[in-house]
């Protein structure tokens, strides 16, 4: 008998009904690379599709359903194809067909992702006033001067007060802190804006807030005031620059196997998750999607004809029968 249907077999006589799943997953993981799973008594399918059915209902009662979810008809069960479990999700109302890896084991985890945009950047000469939101990104591109925080800025200046004040969203460790500073603004004509912090904290660090009308552009340049002893200053006894980029920093994740609706359909294409191992966040739809036809997904391109729920149900079902496919009989 092959080592990893032993490992599952055996599992049976050591595992409760509540611990059995994790215990299969795991023992299951090192077969992956078996190109035809192996045959198991069908009581092992159960007790995975138990599991998941368990985790699922645990993740949705711990959340705010909507009357959408309310009424939804959900199924788990595990996929030996993906190696994951699976919810499947079907609203007979308002009618949709959706599957999702609910332990993103074929997916990725959700992942900070930056969305670039053109910079939000507001000037009104009229009341001398000033506005412009983005991201702080180091202009020296090597790793060593690389911002070890992501930084979400909002500097707003204002010509009657003398003043530009910066609002900083900061993640660092997983953790949102907010901040703010004020520059005193020492020059403001008609070619921009020049304010200055004149540094201050135990290593003296000043900073100077450059604004370029012409070129909508923003910049700053941390430098240091005096030359520190300080072990802990050493980082910051060099002149660092930064500029403000349009856009954000986003919390990206994408677990979505299969939907369809009156709009289309969207269907990952499998082979291609596993080709990025399933990090897929910010790689485009077109390249790891279809309409589960061979088409472009409903992401990229609306179908010319409105799906009916007849076709949407017969996708969903194919895609399931993927899915469940190389399931052990």
């Amino acid at each position: 008998m092959p080592f990893c249907v032993e490992r599952l077999i055996s599992a049976t006589v050591k595992c409760t009904a509540v611990g059995l799943g994790i215990v299969l997953l795991v023992a299951y993981s090192r077969c992956q690379s078996t190109s035809t799973p192996p045959a198991v008594p069908p009581s092992i399918q159960a007790q995975l599709d138990r599991h998941c059915a368990e985790m699922v209902n645990r993740l949705h009662d711990n959340e705010e359903q909507s009357e959408s979810d309310k009424r939804s008809k959900k199924n788990a069960f595990y996929s030996w194809k993906l190696n994951t479990c699976v919810e499947a999700t079907i609203d007979p109302v308002e009618w949709s067909y959706e599957i999702t890896d609910a332990t993103y084991g074929f997916f990725r985890a959700p992942k900070w992702i930056t969305s670039k945009a053109q910079l939000d950047f507001i000037r009104d000469d009229s009341i001398g006033w000033l506005k412009a939101e983005g991201y702080w990104q180091s202009i020296d591109p090597s790793p060593k001067k690389k911002l070890v925080p992501m930084i979400d800025a909002k500097i707003e200046c204002t010509h009657s007060e003398g003043i530009c004040r910066e609002t900083d969203a900061e993640i660092t460790i997983g953790i949102l802190n907010s901040d703010s500073s004020d520059y005193e603004i020492s020059r403001w004509d008609d070619s921009g804006i020049v304010a200055e912090d004149a540094g201050s904290g135990s290593c003296s660090i000043g900073h100077r807030l450059m604004i370029d009308f012409k070129s909508k552009s923003v910049s700053v340049v941390d430098y240091p005031t005096k030359v520190s002893a300080n072990q802990f200053c050493e980082a910051f006894q060099e002149v660092n620059s930064y500029a403000l980029h349009g856009g954000s920093y986003m919390l990206m994740g994408l677990n979505m196997i299969f939907y369809c609706d009156i709009h289309g359909a969207d269907s990952a294409i499998l082979s291609k998750v596993e080709e990025r191992h399933g990090d897929i966040s910010d790689l485009a739809y077109r390249l790891w999607q279809d309409n589960d036809e061979g088409g472009p997904p409903a992401t990229v391109k609306t179908p010319d004809k409105p799906y009916s729920q007849n076709r949407c149900a017969q996708l969903f079902e194919k895609k399931i029968q993927e899915l469940t496919q190389s399931t052990p009989q």
